[in-house]
Order: C-alpha cells, then structure tokens, then sequence
C-alpha cells in the first residue's frame, strides 16, 4: 500500500509542487494486532497520515524505526538542519528505505539491536554511520538535498 506523506513545494514561482513523496507501507505480518495509541500518536505525528490509516503494531515498529534512523541521518549529515526543514528531509529519507525492502529489513534489524541493547536514542547520530547500507542512504539525502536546492529551496 502507498500513502502519500509529503509534498514539498519548492521557490519555483508557479507555486507547484516540486516533490511528491509517497510511503510505501510495509506488509503485515499475519495475526498482527493493532498499534499501541502511542504508536498511531507518533506515525501522524511524522509521516502526517490521516488518523484512519489502518496500520498493524509491527506495520507502525517498522515506520517508527525508518522515523528514528532517518532523523538520526539528518542529525549526522546535516545538523545545520533544523524544525520543519529537517523533519521534511527526515520523512523524504524514511520513505527512500521503505522503498527497498531489504534496506529496511536492514534498518529494522539495526534499531531493534540498538534497543534490545538498551542504547540511547540520543546516541544513534554517532553510530549510525556504522551501519551495512548506510552509504546508500548517505546518497540518496546528498542528491534529495541538491534537488531540492536547485529548486529553490533555503537549506
């Protein structure tokens, strides 16, 4: 399923929108239950879904740990960042690993040994450099940045 997340509307002097991104929603894993309201609460929050987005708890542990890896890659890459500006380059880098699903098998493995580990949450811009497909992921924010300068954007 695809959810449409965000629209970044660039300096292009028509008032268009210049990004569109959508979120790919991961499957649900059979006999799933339903998010915790903290979950649903943190996913609006975020990716700014619409309250009736039928999500299942391990569909919302998955968002959330795209969320948090991606904010910390923005924190890492791009600390001048900051508020509005690095949430929306947050969501962009969430959506690109939704987007391959090993890279986000890959995400989902890394937070989950992060949190059964019981690290910091505030730690995880230093480390997270350290990861198996991070360079991808380094990538895909540097040409989504310089998009979106091009397009006019104040970054």
């Amino acid at each position: 399923m695809r959810q449409s997340i965000v629209t970044f509307a660039g300096q292009d002097g028509v008032g268009g929108d210049l990004f569109d991104v959508s979120l790919d929603i991961p499957d649900a894993p059979r006999g799933d239950v339903e998010p915790t309201p903290n979950q649903s609460f943190a996913i609006e929050g975020f990716y700014e879904t619409p309250s009736t987005l039928e999500l299942t708890e391990g569909q919302a542990h998955t968002l959330l740990c795209y969320r948090d890896f991606a904010i910390a890659t923005v924190e890492r890459l791009e600390p001048q960042l900051c508020g509005r500006v690095a949430k929306i380059v947050a969501t962009f880098v969430a959506a690109f690993i939704a987007q391959d699903e090993q890279l986000g098998v890959s995400v989902v493995r890394y937070m989950d040994r992060r949190f059964n580990a019981g690290a910091d949450i505030d730690e995880l811009p230093g480390t997270i450099s350290r990861t198996n497909r991070f360079s991808e992921v380094r990538a895909f924010l540097a040409d989504a940045l310089a998009d979106m300068r091009d397009a006019g954007a104040d970054l």
